[in-house]
This record gives structure tokens, C-alpha cells and sequence, in this order.
């Protein structure tokens, strides 16, 4: 809570009370929140006020008269595609790397290293499914209206 006191009148003439007024909940801020809990069923463990931060983070790197009516839906796919890339980043520094083949008694492990790189280009979008769509949509939107 903040320290301003907000005055708020509260009956009859001069009376007031200093309350702050409740914020209304996170998720009714950000209407692509609705588009991300369908597209980006993995990160349901999310809660609403976490997605939310994220989304406003992707705001700033998808514009709105680019996309058109497709706007949302973009903000939510490279959100998605965000937090993929920031958890696959995670496990990796953790250790948790995939085995990409093993010997038969094994004695031999080779393990696959998928390394997310970070880029000025489109190449990193291709890394998660996410990214796809977001470049899909990038690069099939109609230029003008369709009859």
C-alpha cells in the first residue's frame, strides 16, 4: 500500500474519511491475458498478476498498427514465446539438459545442448512453437482489407 490518503466522502456534509481505494484485480488490466491462457496452455501454473507483468514487458515489441486486429493475439504469442526462452534458458543453467543418445550398457552418454541464443532477427522466434506463430502471423497478415 501506498502512503497517500485518499479522502473519500463518507456521509453526510463534511464528513470524510481518509481510505485508499481497492485495486480492482491484475488480470482485468491487460486484455490479452484471455489470449494467452488459451494459446500458451503450458504456463497455467502461472498466476494472472505474473502473466500480466510479462505482457506488459512484450507491449513496447509488438505494435498495434502493424498487427490490427491481430494485435492481441501477437502480444500474447511472443509472451509466451518469452517465457518459454527464459525457462528453457533456466533449465539449462540448472544442468537440465536432454540425453541425445545412450549406449546400450550405459557407459556412453552425449547430451543435446539447445542453447537459446538471443539475436536481432526472426531466427530466434523458430525455437519455440510460440514464436512460430507469432511469425507466421507476422508475415501472413493481409495488407489491406479482404471482400
Amino acid at each position: 500500500m501506498s502512503n497517500r490518503n485518499y479522502v473519500v466522502p463518507y456521509g453526510g456534509a463534511g464528513d470524510t474519511t481518509s481510505v485508499e481505494p481497492p485495486l480492482p484485480p491484475l488480470s482485468s488490466f491487460h486484455p490479452a491475458l484471455k489470449y494467452f491462457r488459451i494459446l500458451a496452455a503450458e504456463h497455467v501454473n502461472m498466476s494472472d498478476e505474473e502473466v500480466v507483468v510479462w505482457l506488459e514487458m512484450t507491449e513496447p515489441l509488438v505494435s498495434r498498427s502493424f498487427f490490427g486486429l491481430t494485435y492481441l493475439q501477437a502480444l500474447a504469442l511472443l509472451t509466451a514465446h518469452r517465457i518459454t526462452m527464459k525457462k528453457k534458458a533456466e533449465a539449462e543453467a540448472e544442468g537440465a539438459y536432454t540425453i541425445a543418445s545412450l549406449s546400450e550398457d550405459g557407459s556412453k552418454i552425449s547430451y543435446k545442448h539447445d542453447t537459446p541464443s538471443v539475436s536481432a532477427d526472426d531466427s530466434t522466434l523458430a525455437l519455440t512453437r510460440y514464436g512460430q506463430a507469432f511469425m507466421e502471423i507476422k508475415n501472413n497478415r493481409p495488407v489491406g482489407p479482404i471482400f
